[in-house]
């Protein structure tokens, strides 16, 4: 199973950014549970600057007969680490608006 590991930069920053890939993968993708057979998952950077990281986690899981597809978009801050939502990147808002241009 291969997913992104940063280094470089402050090891606080990286540490919180690969913990919560971590966890994602593994734990959204099932693959802490027993039934689950196959797991296949590639990863793209889609972004990244000073202020902003984005990855795209896509894959196949197969359990027990069933099978899945799996994509997330994960968007973090450089300075932080954290995790962001759409909301923190972005004012409310200039989401509504551009949801209601569509």
């Amino acid at each position: 199973l291969k997913y992104p590991y940063f280094t470089g930069g402050s090891k606080k920053v990286t540490d919180r950014i690969n913990e919560q890939i971590f966890q994602t993968v593994m734990h959204e993708n099932m693959a802490v549970e027993d039934w689950v057979t196959y797991i296949e998952m590639t990863y793209e950077i889609t972004f990244k600057d000073e202020q902003y990281l984005s990855i795209l986690l896509e894959g196949n899981v197969s359990s027990g007969g069933g099978y899945f597809e799996y994509s997330r978009e994960m968007n973090f801050d450089m300075e932080s680490g954290a995790l962001l939502s759409l909301e923190g990147i972005y004012e409310w808002p200039l989401i509504q608006g551009a949801a209601k241009r569509r």
